[in-house]
């Protein structure tokens, strides 16, 4: 893994689609600065410029933990989390990493999107 700096937006490249870069407000608050597509259904809508806080509560509070414990311990942090989409629940796993000035970037894939009908439409034409 190179060093953070030297982590660029282009060695981010494929993987932007599931990557947001988040930063820590001084006002305590987080704010998404980037946003990839594929999020979407992890954070409940497009949510570039918008605040956690905004978030429903379910998503808001999971996202919450991750970021406090990556901000406050400085250190790389992954979780699993799950959010209820109708009946069924959609399950992710994430891993957040410590950037420089209170910002912090989160990986976030849905566990068995393969699965879901859109997904293997998708792939197909890929």
């Amino acid at each position: 893994m190179p060093k953070r700096t030297l982590l660029t937006t282009d060695d981010l490249q494929p993987w932007s689609r599931n990557i947001a870069l988040i930063e820590h407000g001084t006002d305590g608050r987080f704010y998404v600065r980037t946003f990839g597509f594929d999020l979407i259904r992890r954070f409940g809508r497009e949510s570039t410029g918008h605040c956690i806080d905004d978030l429903a509560r379910d998503i808001r509070e999971s996202l919450h933990d991750s970021l406090w414990r990556c901000l406050s311990t400085g250190a790389p942090v992954s979780a699993s989390s799950s959010v209820k989409l109708g009946r069924d629940a959609a399950q992710f796993c994430e891993l957040v990493l410590p950037l420089a000035s209170a910002s912090l970037l989160l990986v976030s894939y849905e566990q068995n999107a393969a699965e879901r009908p859109a997904m293997k439409n998708q792939l197909a034409r890929n």
